[in-house]
């Protein structure tokens, strides 16, 4: 490692507030904030570039998929409970398109030899309803039921599209634990977000990365109370 290397050691807790972080299997039909979503060690791993909507869409995909789902199935919620669980007024229709279209252009995941996919296979909204294709490769890995998965809920408030990565990180690196403490090089951030070239300066790094990434995981409010302390 070079000596003018930046690293990040990055230091997080439990709230003791709110320990029940890591939710079961439940079997929820519609679009809640108590749907749990499936964190895929390898998905969470490979370079991310996502907006914040398409964050928010593969989340609420994830949270449909339940372990004894067959291939192609098509996941369906409202979309007017969509707009309502994230704050989201105006436009919601295209909003959603566009955060699709990036949930459909293909990713590299780091399995086995590593090979290329796309979340979402197609996507159509009649009415007041939204219907997806989850990609039937990635499937049997969110079927799992050993994976570790939170209420949807905990990630309803973020504001930054990078939060959503770390959050997923954050929760594999914890595991079982209540808190840990580990180093990521800002050199390694900026792979895995998929941020190079960009902000060199760390200042800038820390001002439009960091900051809002702890602001988001911080944050606390009576609806959402949320479950980490990450310094």
């Amino acid at each position: 490692m070079m000596q003018d290397e930046e690293i990040l050691t990055i230091d997080m807790e439990l709230d003791p507030e709110s320990e029940e972080f890591v939710s079961s299997d439940k079997s929820v039909s519609t679009l809640s904030g108590d749907n749990p979503v499936t964190i895929y060690e390898s998905a969470v791993l490979s370079k991310n570039e996502l907006s914040l909507q398409a964050q928010r869409l593969l989340r609420t995909v994830i949270s449909l998929i339940r372990p004894t789902d067959t291939p192609g199935k098509i996941y369906t919620f409202n979309l007017s409970e969509y707009a309502s669980l994230y704050g989201i007024k105006g436009k919601v229709n295209s909003n959603l398109i566009s955060a699709a279209k990036a949930l459909i252009v293909p990713i590299e995941l780091p399995i086995d030899d590593g090979y290329a996919t796309s979340y979402i296979s197609k996507i159509h909204i009649k009415d007041n309803e939204v219907m997806i294709a989850f990609n039937e490769d990635l499937l049997p890995y969110y079927k799992a039921l050993n994976n570790k998965q939170y209420p949807l809920i905990n990630i309803k408030q973020f504001e930054c599209s990078y939060t959503f990565q770390f959050y997923d990180y954050f929760i594999l690196k914890l595991g079982n634990k209540d808190s840990c403490e580990f180093e990521m090089t800002i050199d390694y951030m900026r792979d895995w977000l998929c941020l190079e070239g960009k902000y060199p300066m760390y200042a800038n790094f820390k001002k439009r990365v960091i900051e809002p990434v702890l602001k988001d995981l911080n944050f606390r409010s009576e609806e959402t109370p949320f479950n980490l302390d990450v310094k």
